[in-house]
């Protein structure tokens, strides 16, 4: 604002200096006739540092918006809402007038009738007080605050004086309307109220409206309808319109209706502090704007911590961010549910807290920070995916195991590490000893570095990270990819044992989602002052962290940690676009973590206590649920992208047992095709997997003097070292990687012995029973035992009897229906010697009814008798009969028996019959004819 000087009224210098003296004269009578005139000097001593600035330039919220201007937050020590005085309507200035300082266009900066009634007053033994201007309260409220009452009217009305002096009447109002009326609730300035008061900008008041406005600042607590009662706001409202009445500022008209008006108030709770509990704010993202704002002051102009918190709060920044504010609300609606947590919310350190980090790939911009549960500074300040450093459990296998090694071409998605029990020095444990363990205790052996990380294996990282890629090789890609603390790390990093923030992770997994480029995150995109003025504008930053090859490759295997055996598949209930992500969890569940990405975005969710001292509750996949209604909310509206696959990328088969091309003995099951980069793809063929031939009894390598019968060729894989666990791993000895069993023995049988000649049990038959498959055989009478041999067409040949048998016939009940049985039957001799086997024979228990596939006709004593054999699986029974050969038959009987006696039938006559097993197709049509005589007939 310029220097402005007003003209004095009267024109004349002689004119001031007599007003000058009556002031003296006067305010010596309103200190008491006894006071020397010293003591205004005494005051003027003492008078605070007039700046100027303070009434062109007072303090002003700094405003946090989104990226497209919404609102975010308000940072202030004054809530004010500046305007110009061609922005004050008239009504509003004249109900100040009105109430305040009648005089106010006439006088010089002070009311002399007014202050004559005070000093009367004095004089008489009255309080001293009274006579302030307009211009005297802008000085009181701007310049002065505690101290003597007497030395502060001397201070007064000097200031009053040099205001009038050095400004035009329009600019005090100005400056009054916009500092020097204050509010209930840290409101300062009619702009400021009238937001508070009743949402509405300045033009959109009623007159009504602007009196209360003008008649709160006399006595805030009392008047202020949030604090007072509503009875005293409206009797000083009505108080103030009287005024303007009697002023002649509003006719008689005007004055009843706003006297009338019934006084609503903005839907705001009273007493509801709105500094504090403003619902528009989005405390979170405003928060951690602040704090980087901060930041800023300080390196833009030197601040110290003070300087730079005074001025956020007071010089009136606008500070425009990168939160996408829809995508902001879909975060917060998420975290926010109650019924996406094991607990529910119920105050801070009260329950499991969260945070969620969402970024853009390509520009490295936060578009959304939630900060916690019902984030809010009077809650819990915590700015949890920026300043919390937690343990990132699995999270940090791509980083620090797995990328640096595909980045330095030593392994690739389908290569094979061994997932065994393993144990590396360390002085510090009680046994010695680091014995890394996987989630679930268990080791699977030769498995891919794909397989290894879907599953969240320990073991295979550890070992990348020590044994491959090295750990200053890692510490060094990681630290590269934004994780500030990942500098001296020990092998337990490769498992999660180094903190990072959310933030720093979601960051670096950007990298994967942005072909190897790093955006560096940033929050703050331009900060502008209080004129419009541009003071910074973020340059985003860009650099490349990995080759292009080594980030799609990361990619492409953690697109299947969302499908089994993967360790997140229920995001797929909610988000089921293309993602890559990966789980962490941290010993006892004390940190629970997804950080995942699309080709547009990348998202950290990290779920645990603040105080660190619990773990989350077990049972339902509550950060799955979480990051996948954030991913879906955010790509309502985005399609499907794939992930863009660099051209120097190849697809080749592979064994996954070695990691090499497929031999002639790699098992169909064990090959799979994987990614490689042109010019590393694997030309040594499989040597996983050997063909030997075992003894089906002992499990050994079959012997010459093994029974032919015994011994199988299988493809098994070859046998290499292995370890088992002891007592000095945690989770108890005993146990080896489950392919341990897969692996070709290296003993050879010694179970069988003698020679070819020995004579063989022969003749093996069967027959099917309701109860099972019966088995009979003939064999010579030197074999004192049996043994019965049984396969299915997908297993081998297993013994059935525990004991030798010491008959020639065996029940076997333990059959399925329409199981293709195969059976053999092998000899025991006097000193114990097995002979090879018998003929193998085949069959198979239906489960269906069986046929009546013959039955016989006899005519006795003037009747036909009818009788089969049972049907396998037959219940019932039905009798058809004709006269023809092919045509005419007729049901005539139905039983349960086998057999039935047809009486109705006449001499010399030929019948045919069939019968039919009910659920089975008929029997044969056989004919018997009935003499003519009483001799017997003959059923054909």
């Amino acid at each position: 604002m310029e220097d402005k000087k007003r003209p004095p009224k009267k024109g004349k210098v002689l004119l001031k200096v007599f007003k000058l003296v009556l002031v003296l004269s006067l305010l010596i009578g309103f200190l008491g006739g006894g006071i020397a005139l010293g003591m205004v000097v005494a005051a003027l001593q003492d008078l605070p540092e007039f700046n100027r600035d303070r009434l062109e330039n007072p303090s002003l919220p700094s405003t946090v918006l989104d990226r497209n201007g919404a609102f975010i937050g308000e940072a202030y020590n004054e809530k004010r809402i500046r305007h110009t005085f061609d922005e004050f309507p008239q009504d509003l200035i004249n109900a100040f007038l009105a109430t305040e300082d009648r005089n106010f266009f006439e006088h010089p900066g002070f009311d002399i009738r007014g202050m004559a009634r005070a000093a009367l007053s004095n004089l008489r033994g009255g309080s001293i007080s009274g006579g302030s201007t307009i211009t005297q309260q802008l000085a009181k409220q701007v310049f002065l605050h505690q101290g003597k009452v007497m030395d502060r009217k001397i201070q007064e009305l000097y200031l009053a004086l040099k205001i009038e002096k050095l400004y035009t009447k329009e600019e005090i109002l100005e400056f009054y309307l916009n500092s020097a009326v204050v509010y209930g609730f840290n409101e300062f300035g009619v702009g400021a109220a009238a937001d508070a008061l009743f949402n509405k900008t300045l033009d959109e008041l009623t007159l009504a409206e602007m009196a209360l406005l003008a008649g709160i600042p006399n006595w805030p607590v009392r008047f202020d309808p949030r604090v007072g009662r509503i009875e005293d706001a409206i009797n000083r409202r009505n108080y103030v319109l009287s005024r303007m009445y009697n002023a002649g500022y509003i006719t008689k008209e005007q004055f009843e209706e706003a006297r009338n008006e019934e006084l609503i108030l903005a839907s705001r709770a009273k007493g509801e502090k709105e500094n504090t509990v403003n619902q528009n704010y989005h405390w979170g993202p405003f928060m951690y704007a602040i704090e980087e704002a901060k930041k800023i002051l300080i390196e833009l102009y030197d601040y110290t911590p003070q300087e730079a918190h005074y001025a956020v709060y007071n010089h009136g920044f606008t500070i425009k961010t990168t939160i996408n504010l829809d995508y902001q609300k879909v975060a917060e609606s998420v975290i926010n549910d109650d019924s996406n947590f094991p607990t529910k919310y119920e105050g801070p350190n009260q329950q499991e807290e969260a945070s969620a980090t969402l970024i853009d790939v390509k520009t490295g911009e936060i578009l959304a920070l939630v900060t916690g549960r019902n984030a809010h500074p009077h809650r819990n300040a915590v700015l949890r995916p920026v300043t919390s450093f937690r343990q990132p459990g699995s999270t940090i296998k791509p980083i620090l195991s797995y990328a640096p090694a595909f980045e330095q071409r030593l392994l690739f998605p389908g290569s094979v590490l061994d997932d065994q029990p393993i144990k590396y020095p360390d002085p510090s444990s009680k046994t010695g000893f680091w014995t890394p363990e996987n989630p679930f205790s268990n080791f699977f052996g030769l498995v891919t570095i794909r397989e290894s990380l879907v599953r969240s294996l320990n073991v295979p990282a550890v070992v990348s990270l020590l044994e491959i890629v090295g750990i200053r090789n890692g510490e060094r890609f990681a630290y590269n990819m934004g994780l500030s603390k990942y500098q001296n790390i020990s092998g337990a990093a490769a498992l999660g044992s180094r903190e990072v923030t959310a933030l720093e992770i979601t960051a670096a997994y950007s990298a994967f989602a942005n072909k190897g480029i790093l955006a560096e995150p940033y929050f703050i995109k331009e900060i502008t002052d209080r004129n419009g003025r541009v003071i910074y504008r973020n340059e985003p930053k860009q650099r490349v962290v990995m080759s292009e090859e080594t980030a799609y490759l990361i990619t492409d295997v953690l697109t299947g940690v969302s499908r089994p055996p993967g360790t997140a598949p229920n995001v797929r209930n909610y988000f089921r676009k293309t993602a890559a992500l990966k789980t962490g969890t941290t010993d006892g569940r004390k940190d629970l973590w997804l950080v995942g990405y699309t080709p547009h975005y990348s998202l950290g969710v990290w779920l645990g206590w603040d105080l660190n001292n619990r773990g989350v509750a077990a049972g339902q996949p509550w950060i799955s649920t979480i990051w996948g209604k954030i991913m879906e909310g955010v790509h309502k509206n985005i399609p499907d992208t794939p992930f863009e696959k660099p051209n120097n990328i190849v697809e080749i088969p592979i064994s996954i047992k070695s990691g090499k091309l497929p031999s002639p003995l790699t098992p169909e099951e064990y090959i799979r095709t994987d990614l490689f980069i042109r010019g590393y793809e694997p030309v040594e063929m499989c040597d996983a997997f050997v063909e030997v031939t075992v003894c089906r009894v002992s499990g050994k390598l079959a012997s010459d003097s093994c029974p032919p019968h015994h011994r199988q060729t299988k493809i098994m894989l070859a046998p290499r070292d292995y370890r088992v666990t002891t007592d000095i791993w945690s989770r108890g000895p005993g146990r080896r990687a489950k392919d341990v069993d897969l692996m070709a023995p290296t003993e050879v049988c010694d179970m069988h012995e003698g020679d070819g000649n020995i004579p063989l049990p022969r003749n093996l038959t069967a027959e099917l029973t309701p109860q099972g498959i019966k088995l009979k055989w003939d064999a010579p009478s030197d074999l004192l035992g049996f043994n019965i041999y049984r396969k299915t067409p997908d297993s081998n040949f297993v013994l059935l009897n525990n004991i030798p048998l010491n008959v020639k016939e065996y029940l076997d009940k333990d059959v399925d229906k329409d199981v293709e049985y195969s059976y053999y039957v092998t000899g025991l001799t006097s000193d114990g010697t097995e002979t090879r086997g018998s003929n193998t024979i085949k069959i198979t228990l239906p489960s269906s009814v069986q046929r009546v596939t013959n039955f016989k006709l006899e005519f006795r004593n003037n009747r036909v008798e009818i009788s089969w054999e049972p049907a396998f699986n037959a219940t019932n029974y039905r009798i058809f009969r004709s006269t023809e050969e092919n045509s005419g038959f007729t049901e005539i009987h139905s039983t349960s028996n086998l057999f039935y006696l047809d009486t109705n039938i006449e001499k010399g006559k030929t019948y045919y019959y069939y019968i039919v097993a009910e659920g089975a197709s008929p029997s044969p049509t056989k004919s018997i004819q009935i003499p003519k005589n009483n001799g017997n007939g003959n059923g054909n």
